[in-house]
């Protein structure tokens, strides 16, 4: 197993553990029997990107989360930031494209 798949499984127990999920919750959760949650938490085999994906939907946390593209789950944004971002998703194309101008002079401010 290389580094990243390491992190990845590192990534994973984590979130399972946060979660609150033993071996056979998340078996039943999932539709799949607890000897083959065991192998995946082990890295034998090292999960498939769709184990991953149904893995994330079930803890309700992102996919890029587990897989190292993103610094925080979902769980771990502020209410502030998810009210931010549930605002977002709700406003008109419009307003989408003023919010996306801001932010983008913002980080060039930045810079």
């Amino acid at each position: 197993m290389d580094k990243y798949e390491k992190e990845v499984l590192a990534r994973v127990k984590k979130m399972v553990k946060e979660k609150g999920y033993t071996q056979a919750r998340l078996a039943k959760a999932l539709g799949k029997e607890q000897y083959t949650i065991s192998r995946y938490l082990s890295g034998t085999p090292f999960p498939s990107l769709n184990f991953l994906r149904q893995l994330a939907e079930t803890l309700d946390i992102s996919l890029f989360y587990l897989l190292g593209l993103q610094e925080r789950s979902y769980r771990e944004l502020s209410s502030k930031s998810l009210s931010l971002l549930e605002a977002y998703e709700e406003s008109s194309p419009e307003v989408k494209g003023v919010i996306d101008k801001i932010l983008d002079l913002s980080q060039e401010i930045q810079k």
